[in-house]
């Protein structure tokens, strides 16, 4: 990073200004442009982003579900999470949807409120849902916040605690790390974002998010970049 700013080397953070507020005393080469997304049209092309029509039946036939998935990063315990997941389901009325992304499927349950997929169109299904249980990737994290949709971020690895800690802090989701992780934990976490504080937040950055282009900010600020060097 140091190199970076000695030579004045461009550095574009594309995430959404709602999450990370660029401040003042970063240097001039640093940016904070919204995040960089995949449009519509070449999503729906995607045909690991077709959508069952089993899944969109499911869907239409009940309550908004819960999304629950953690997407490139393996679960570091699916017994527990197995565990949590059918306690939800047989001691709550929620639904669920569970996406395996890169664990191996683990999950045999059969049950009238949980639907199983390999993978999803988050942008096809965030907005169908009430809320998300996710690592805390900052894609995920902004593909729900777009959707209008609080989180309860079960963090694992990396960057996803400090994520965590910024969803927390505008109130638009909770924090449990995956190694504290219990139903009871969860349990509170989905009651706590379930509620019209969270969910009204969340409404607002989604309202805000929609006036952001990272892709056009950011070829802005590559061209303008490339012109003064």
């Amino acid at each position: 990073m140091t190199e970076l700013l000695r030579k004045n080397r461009l550095i574009i953070h594309p995430m959404s200004n709602q999450l990370l507020k660029q401040p003042k005393d970063w240097p001039s080469n640093s940016f904070v442009t919204g995040f960089l997304e995949i449009p519509t049209t070449e999503r729906n092309r995607n045909i690991n982003e077709q959508i069952p029509e089993a899944l969109k039946a499911w869907i239409e036939d009940g309550e908004k579900p819960i999304y629950i998935g953690f997407g490139s990063i393996p679960i570091p315990d699916t017994n527990l999470l197995k565990t949590i997941i059918d306690e939800l389901l047989t001691q709550t009325n929620h639904r669920i949807v569970f996406c395996n992304g890169w664990t191996k499927p683990f999950i045999d349950t059969k049950h009238k409120n949980l639907f199983v997929i390999e993978n999803i169109n988050h942008e096809w299904l965030f907005p169908k849902c009430k809320m998300a249980i996710i690592h805390g990737g900052i894609g995920t994290i902004g593909s729900s916040l777009k959707s209008g949709i609080p989180m309860v971020i079960v963090s694992i690895v990396a960057d996803q605690p400090f994520n965590g800690k910024l969803i927390e802090k505008n109130k638009t989701g909770v924090h449990i790390p995956f190694k504290k992780l219990t139903f009871e934990k969860l349990l509170g976490g989905i009651t706590k974002v379930d509620s019209n504080e969270f969910k009204q937040n969340t409404k607002s950055i989604e309202e805000k998010m929609h006036l952001e282009n990272g892709v056009n900010e950011s070829l802005i600020i590559i061209e303008n970049y490339v012109k003064q060097n």
